[in-house]
């Protein structure tokens, strides 16, 4: 069984899970570890992640890291950095390493004219070209909800209607390493707004894009909406003072337009505080974050998923699935075609680590 050379890039919500599944997967081997704090320079990777020793300590020095022989860089650097994210993904491409990643807010997962930014897309394109790699950018929506699940669902049907993808989630029981940037990335405590913020378009139009894809389908047009709730009363939530009547709750749709019909949608409901937005999509129950994928067609069927760990949060199951997502890919990105690629360009990748 062939095995991969892979550098974990970042440690944090997401990059903690897929650091333990790299060191655990019987493909992969760890080579690197790319920090950014200080009191994590020199740190086992099995120490970081509640793991026996390895032998491989995370390092700041990212320079060193880009000089490793590796096939594959797993990166789950912050996305609310913008454009040192973009740099930091192209450099690793140009060192000639294939790359998997979390990192959606600002890159394009797909190809040029399907949303996202076009440069971007681009400047990774040219680096692929360059050095012979492979580049996917996933994760839970858009990404394994979105273009793997629906798919898959959609074999128990003749034919298909409809494909409504719809994530419910209240921020204020999840955890985040800087939630001011969240709030304010999100807008809650801001004024009510229906017009639709440009990150969406940039990070779900290359995922519409991709469930069309996989789906066989060809999309005519992709309407976006978008829209508010106000919080109910003034409030309170990471430290941080929310007035009544700011938002409180986000609400925005993607349409995917096949034969003149919306055929494929993909809805979010956020709050930052339960009582937001009562007449939107509730969560079935107390937990943060929960998806509804509803299929029609000559049967129509809802599946319901939560995420579940044991001795862990909700958000933290959330996280650590998005992040072993990517890591099961890692050998069909390193033996792809080399590019940008979509989910459409690789298998769908299944369980690879060790049992316990």
């Amino acid at each position: 069984m062939k095995k991969y050379k892979v550098i974990q890039w970042g440690t944090g919500q997401v990059g903690i899970g897929a650091l333990q599944s790299i060191i655990e997967h019987p493909q992969l081997e760890l080579v690197g570890v790319a920090v950014y704090a200080d009191n994590k320079n020199g740190v086992d990777a099995g120490e970081l992640c509640g793991l026996p020793l390895t032998g491989i300590k995370a390092t700041t020095d990212h320079e060193s890291l880009l000089a490793l022989d590796a096939d594959c860089v797993n990166f789950n650097g912050s996305a609310f950095t913008g454009d040192p994210v973009i740099d930091d993904l192209e450099r690793i491409l140009l060192s000639g390493k294939n790359i998997a990643t979390t990192a959606l807010l600002k890159p394009s997962t797909n190809k040029p004219g399907r949303g996202g930014d076009a440069n971007v897309v681009e400047r990774f394109k040219a680096a692929c070209d360059k050095t012979a790699v492979s580049y996917l950018a996933s994760g839970l929506d858009p990404g394994f909800v979105t273009d793997v699940l629906p798919p898959v669902m959609s074999a128990m049907c003749s034919t298909v209607d409809h494909v409504h993808i719809t994530e419910v989630a209240d921020y204020s029981k999840c955890t985040f390493t800087n939630p001011a940037a969240v709030l304010a990335f999100m807008g809650y405590g801001q004024p009510l707004r229906t017009d639709v913020p440009d990150f969406i378009g940039e990070v779900w139009i290359p995922g519409m894009y991709s469930l069309a894809d996989v789906m066989g389908l060809e999309l005519e047009d992709i309407k976006i909406s978008a829209q508010s709730a106000p919080l109910l009363q003034d409030y309170e939530v990471f430290g941080i003072n929310l007035a009544k009547g700011t938002s409180g709750a986000v609400r925005f749709c993607l349409e995917g337009i096949v034969n003149g019909k919306s055929l494929l949608k993909i809805e979010h409901v956020t709050r930052i505080d339960a009582t937001a937005g009562p007449d939107w999509a509730q969560p079935p129950s107390d937990e943060s974050v929960a998806y509804y994928i509803d299929i029609g067609g000559d049967l129509s069927y809802r599946l319901t998923l939560e995420f579940f760990k044991k001795g862990g949060s909700v958000m933290e199951a959330s996280c650590w699935a998005t992040g072993t997502r990517l890591v099961n890919a890692i050998p069909a990105i390193c033996e792809a075609n080399a590019g940008v690629l979509s989910v459409a360009d690789i298998e769908i990748p299944t369980h690879r680590t060790r049992t316990r």
